[in-house]
């Protein structure tokens, strides 16, 4: 586990709103909080949340935004943020962006060290293009993913490896009918069947402890 310390308001663990940004309740459509990879996506960070007044921003700025650059404008958040060391603060766009572009903010990506750095949290946009982004009291705008600073390395799999993935693959096959429902749920499926140790231990390795979650679902 990763301990990120604050000061200040605006931030929070990530909440799937259902109904909301998530999609309905409703067991029938396609919903974003179906596709599972999307909402561990999600619940992987925190989220800031706005603290000001409600407002649009588009042509004009209405503070607290202003423009550092061209295309772009910025919110300084107050929040004081200190990570472990080595880690820093990997800032994204809200989940929400991908279900409604037009009205959700756009926020730049950027990574921030945050074992070292002083001051409070700026967060960049892109300018919007036809469409105002929408700022709301208590509403999510952006996303922060705590990780460690290391380098990458990039390797081809073992042969090992490969079958171990095709044994998945073949084990998958054979049981999909005993637990797959819909061909669009099949992830969702395998990993609730892996987190309960149900998928074979030559597909899974050793038991693993299951943690809780420590995100609530609204």
């Amino acid at each position: 586990m990763i301990t990120l310390k604050y000061d200040g308001k605006g931030v929070r663990h990530t909440i799937v709103q259902v109904p909301g940004w998530a999609g309905n309740a409703s067991g029938g459509a396609f919903q974003p909080w179906h596709l599972q990879p999307f909402i561990d996506a999600a619940e992987s960070g925190l989220e800031l949340v706005y603290q000001g007044e409600k407002c649009s921003v588009g042509k004009a700025l209405p503070p607290p935004f202003y423009c550092p650059a061209p295309g772009y404008y910025a919110l300084d958040t107050n929040i004081l943020f200190r990570t472990p060391s080595a880690h820093s603060l990997l800032l994204l766009p809200h989940p929400r962006y991908y279900i409604c572009p037009k009205r959700t903010p756009l926020v730049v990506m950027t990574t921030i060290q945050f074992d070292w750095w002083y001051k409070g949290l700026t967060v960049f946009f892109r300018s919007p293009g036809g469409c105002p982004a929408h700022f709301a009291p208590d509403e999510p705008y952006a996303l922060l993913v705590p990780i460690r600073r290391q380098p990458t390395s990039l390797v081809e799999m073992t042969k090992d490896e490969v079958e171990k993935t095709k044994k998945t693959e073949s084990w998958v096959k054979e049981n999909r009918d005993k637990y797959v429902t819909r061909e669009d749920n099949e992830y969702n499926i395998m990993l609730n069947l892996s987190e309960v140790d149900r998928l074979p231990e030559e597909i899974m390795g050793k038991k693993r402890t299951i943690k809780p979650r420590f995100v609530k679902r609204k």
